[in-house]
C-alpha cells in the first residue's frame, strides 16, 4: 500500500509504501533533482546519480542502477533508508495535508522493511523543527530570494551572526559551522539567485535544518522572500 501526502502546496508531495507498521520507502511525488543532489552529496558522492525518466519510478531507477554499478545489497540498503528517512521527515511534519491511501501499490523487488516506530524516534527532532517552521516555508523546495533593496539589511545581520538566538547558535554548531563561514560576497551571490533550499544546502554543504536555523530571523522579518516550489 502506499499513502501520498500532500501539504497545502499542491505543486509537492510525499509517497510512503508501507506494509502494516513497517516501511519499503519513501520519496517525494514526482522527479526531484534537486533534492537527489544534495542528498547524494552526503550519501554516496563517489558514485554517479542514477538516471530518472518519466517511464520509470524512482525506485525501479534506483535498482537498475545498483545493478549497472555492481552495489553490494547492504549498501544499497543503506542508502535507500537514507532517502526514506529524509522523505518520511517531511511526509510527517505537516500537520494539515491531504492524504491519499492506495491498496495494491508497492516497490519492487522489497528490500527494506524498516519499522516506522524505529525510523521516527531518531527522526523526532527534524519533524518537530519543521513543523514549526512550515508556517513560513512550505517545504525544502521552497525557493528563497534577496531583494537587492535589502542587502544592507542583510550584511548587517552577517555581521552580527554571532548573536544570534542560543537555540540557533546550538543547531549551527552541531556540525560545527557558522553563518560567517560563507563569505558575504557568496551568501548575496547564492541568493539572489532565488534558489531552492536543497540546492542552497548542496552549494554549501550543510543540512537544510542548519541553513534555516540561520536565515529563519531573516525570514519571519521578511528580509528574505520565500517562494513555493
Amino acid at each position: 500500500m502506499s499513502v501520498n501526502i500532500n501539504p497545502q502546496d499542491e505543486s509537492i508531495g510525499w509517497k510512503l509504501y508501507v506494509g502494516g507498521s513497517r516501511l519499503y520507502f519513501a520519496k517525494t511525488i514526482g522527479s526531484s533533482p534537486e533534492r537527489f543532489g544534495l542528498l547524494w552529496q552526503k550519501i554516496n558522492p563517489d558514485l554517479p546519480l542514477p538516471r530518472f525518466s518519466s517511464d520509470k519510478s524512482e525506485y525501479e531507477s534506483l535498482y537498475e542502477w545498483q545493478l549497472e554499478h555492481h552495489l553490494s545489497l547492504t549498501d544499497f540498503r543503506r542508502i535507500l533508508l537514507g532517502l526514506s528517512r529524509e522523505a518520511l521527515i517531511h511526509a510527517i511534519s505537516y500537520t494539515k495535508a491531504y492524504v491519499k491511501f492506495e491498496s495494491n501499490t508497492c516497490v519492487k523487488p522489497v528490500l527494506i522493511a524498516a519499522p516506522l516506530s524505529d525510523l521516527i524516534k531518531p527522526i523526532a527532532g527534524h519533524v518537530r523543527f519543521w513543523q514549526k517552521i512550515h508556517t513560513k516555508i512550505s517545504s525544502p523546495f521552497s525557493r528563497i530570494y534577496l531583494d537587492r533593496r535589502k542587502i544592507k539589511d542583510f550584511g548587517k545581520f552577517w555581521e552580527n551572526a554571532n548573536n544570534i538566538l542560543t537555540t540557533q547558535k546550538e543547531m549551527a554548531s552541531s556540525q560545527n559551522v557558522k553563518l560567517q563561514n560563507v563569505s558575504l560576497t557568496d551568501w548575496l551571490n547564492i541568493l539572489e539567485q532565488k534558489l531552492s533550499i536543497y540546492e542552497i544546502c548542496r552549494q554549501l554543504a550543510i543540512e537544510p535544518h542548519i541553513l534555516l536555523a540561520w536565515l529563519s530571523p531573516l525570514i519571519v522579518s521578511e528580509t528574505l522572500e520565500v517562494f513555493p516550489w
